[in-house]
């Protein structure tokens, strides 16, 4: 049986998604890194161009002088320079006053003005037109359907030529939709006679296999598949592994399992050299959607091997010349890390009925927002903190899911480290309605799964859906830890129904805003950070108290915090199990945390065990988690109850909490809401002082979820990087003392 029937959702077209972040202990591919690569790719590209707008021909052997001026514009519009930036406006000046007539010149104006208009430059649709009818032409009067460097010849072929021609057609039919299926036809039996019997291709026909055209011929019948089979797959049931296109996919993602590597291994022919096939690498990542080619991680390798290619000046040195090769990688890095809405999981049920449905709702995103986005499968085998590139695991199905407690664990795990799961009900799949809210039940039995009513701000957050679909949601009182519906948006976005089934694409734009507070997380962004044994500097052991209200609405906030702490300060945080009051006048610990998102009261003994506490040297930080006032309220209550009316004051913007040697916090920020609201100009906090110290800190404005990382929706409160630094100085403090 081939390995990939395991792994259905592998037919897709390209899709496109972002991030900014920050690398954590362990990790040497931080966001800021391919940043910095990105932005010396971009200067140098544009150190090279000519004065009248165009870049160095590298193809002039083969009369293509015009090729590398559109592939250039289309790699820098790509790594994010805008279509108005006037070096941008005098290449295509360049290109308009110099129209390409040959395979790869055409493509690659069909590349470049196809970003352009995508990212809201409407005035280059008439030249992408253009370009697109120029390449369909030429492959209906081709004998086979191809090209070769010519477009006006039509009895001879090469794939390389043939990949650059597709890719050209497609960027064409994403923008304006006018591509005719016998085209798509034409093309799938070409790349499918010319395969190989191990699923590679070669230059031509059956010739030595060459690596980066076997990607590029996966790519190519993956934007085949997804042009010819959208709509067969809006019933559930479907068997598309025996679809023929996509028997050939399984077997060239069969091929790149055990062949992958990067750089080339010595043992397969490059053709055009390492970048030109990560190029192609990352078009069949993106389109397959796998994370993984076996147990590889092709963003992660293809990015180390670019940060450590780079050369001082930004280029890429290559076989073609640094300009195609920078080109190359800069679309490798940018297209790559761009956001990823969804993580498909896939489990041990009919996971994958709609296998392009993330695909499509992804590409409509793009156009949508003038933004690309990418969506990936992840599976159960590995653990749940490589999921992160995505804030959403998407479960559907029409049967009942099962689920391992080991499963289980890693779904929990995942949504404690900050992620949400979105479950959708397929063809009226009463079942697997029945058996999400049981695994709900079980991932999270101190919260309920709730009706959203129409007023949720899930129906406003970007599209006003005016209460469809209807969704549930499991909440711990700031954001939601599921959110689940019983309509098919799957049914839709497989079918792509724009119009008539508009408002399942609208949905799935609103639950990804409402979950990551209408911000953009790159892939690669680590929201999770890995453990560090550099903890020499100091040690503040740290309890959390326990009450009747919503006490641990993020029960890994320290956990996270305890781990920066350590990477960043070397400072170690040791947490102790949750204590109530009672239990916390016997703790030699040396700070205890309140918090929680509803109305508590405590009985005037443990009231008074709390004084004990503080008393004795204890400090106790109170925060109202996501803000909220009935928590706030209650807390403010309880400290007046046992300090005094006007015992809590405003620390001093200068008190040395916000002011320490090497810690001081240069600027306080908050999240959206609490802007919108009206953000105070500086820190916060308020504290009741015992014997001149600061011993009870307290903020209504949330630090809990910005100590998890978190972005939510509803949250008022600081942003995670002045959480953590407020945090870190109060935990410095306690231990110095």
């Amino acid at each position: 049986m081939p390995k990939h029937t395991a792994r259905t959702a592998v037919v897709g077209a390209l899709l496109l998604v972002i991030v900014t972040g920050t690398a954590f202990g362990g990790d040497d591919l931080g966001v800021e890194r391919i940043d910095e690569a990105i932005d010396k790719g971009i200067e140098y590209l544009f150190s090279s161009q000519n004065a009248d707008g165009s870049w160095p021909g590298h193809h002039e052997g083969h009369g293509q002088p015009l090729g590398p001026t559109g592939l250039c514009t289309y790699a820098l519009l790509h790594a994010g320079v805008s279509p108005a930036d006037e070096r941008i406006v005098k290449a295509f000046r360049f290109m308009t006053n110099n129209p390409a007539t040959k395979t790869y010149g055409v493509a690659c104006y069909a590349s470049a003005y196809g970003e352009a208009v995508m990212k809201g430059a409407k005035q280059y649709r008439r030249h992408l037109r253009q370009m697109g009818s120029l390449l369909i032409k030429s492959a209906r009067r081709h004998s086979r359907g191809a090209y070769t460097y010519d477009l006006m010849k039509y009895d001879t072929f090469d794939l390389s030529n043939t990949n650059y021609g597709v890719f050209g057609v497609w960027v064409a039919q994403r923008v304006l939709g006018e591509v005719p299926k016998a085209y798509w036809h034409r093309t799938a039996q070409h790349w499918i006679d010319c395969q190989k019997d191990d699923g590679s291709w070669g230059y031509k026909d059956k010739d030595a296999t060459r690596i980066a055209l076997a990607a590029a011929g996966v790519a190519s019948l993956f934007v085949c598949f997804d042009n010819l089979n959208a709509s067969r797959f809006a019933k559930c049931g479907v068997d598309f592994a025996s679809d023929p296109i996509y028997t050939h996919i399984q077997e060239a993602l069969d091929w790149f399992d055990e062949n992958f590597a990067v750089p080339i291994p010595g043992h397969i022919k490059g053709y055009s050299g390492n970048y030109y096939y990560l190029y192609n690498v990352e078009r069949v990542g993106l389109a397959a959607g796998y994370k993984y080619f076996g147990k590889k991680d092709w963003f992660k390798m293809g990015t180390r091997f670019l940060l450590r290619a780079q050369r001082g000046n930004g280029a890429f040195p290559g076989k073609f010349g640094p300009d195609a090769s920078t080109s190359f990688a800069l679309l490798f890095l940018a297209r790559g890390r761009e956001p990823v809405m969804f993580n498909k999981l896939q489990f041990d049920g009919d996971w994958n009925n709609r296998p392009r449905d993330c695909a499509y709702v992804t590409r409509w995103a793009g156009p949508e927002f003038e933004h690309n986005f990418n969506w990936q499968i992840i599976n159960l085998q590995v653990a749940p903190e490589d999921w992160h590139d995505a804030p959403i695991v998407y479960i559907s199905g029409s049967q009942k899911p099962t689920f391992s407690e080991e499963e289980l664990d890693k779904l929990r795990r995942y949504v404690h480290q900050g992620g949400t799961i979105l479950s959708v009900a397929e063809c009226s799949g009463k079942a697997f309605s029945d058996g999400m809210r049981e695994v709900y039940k079980q991932l999270f039995p101190e919260y309920e799964l709730t009706p959203c009513s129409p007023r949720h701000e899930l129906y406003s957050a970007h599209f006003n859906l005016q209460g469809r679909p209807g969704f549930s949601i499991i909440t711990n009182g700031v954001r939601p830890f599921a959110i689940h519906t019983d309509a098919d948006l799957a049914r839709a976005w497989q079918a792509r129904k724009h119009e008539t089934g508009g408002y399942a694409f609208r949905a799935a734009a609103n639950v990804y805003f409402y979950v990551t507070d209408k911000r953009y997380r790159l892939r690669g962004e680590k929201t999770w950070p890995k453990r560090s044994r550099r903890n020499d500097r100091g040690e503040v052991t740290v309890v959390r108290v326990k009450h009747a209200g919503n006490w641990n609405p993020e029960p890994l906030a320290w956990e996270r915090f305890g781990r920066l702490l350590c990477h960043r300060e070397r400072w170690r945080v040791e947490r102790d199990e949750p204590v109530t009051a009672e239990e916390l006048a016997k703790s030699d610990a040396q700070m205890a945390t309140m918090t929680g998102t509803e109305a508590f009261e405590l009985t005037p003994k443990q009231r008074e065990l709390l004084r004990q506490y503080v008393a004795a040297g204890g400090t106790l930080v109170i925060d109202a988690a996501g803000g909220r006032r009935a928590f706030g309220e209650a807390a403010e209550k309880m400290i007046r109850q046992i300090w005094g009316g006007g015992a809590l004051e405003r620390l001093s913007d200068r008190s040395p909490l916000y002011t320490r040697d090497g810690h001081a916090i240069e600027k306080v920020s908050y999240r959206r809401r609490t802007q919108v609201r009206g953000a105070p100009s500086g820190p916060a906090l308020r504290a009741v002082r015992v014997m001149g110290r600061p011993a009870v800190i307290y903020s209504r404005h949330d630090l809990t979820t910005g100590l998890a990382g978190v972005r939510a929706y509803r949250c008022d409160g600081y942003t995670p990087k002045t959480a953590y630094e407020l945090m870190r100085n109060v935990v410095i403090s306690v231990g110095q003392r």
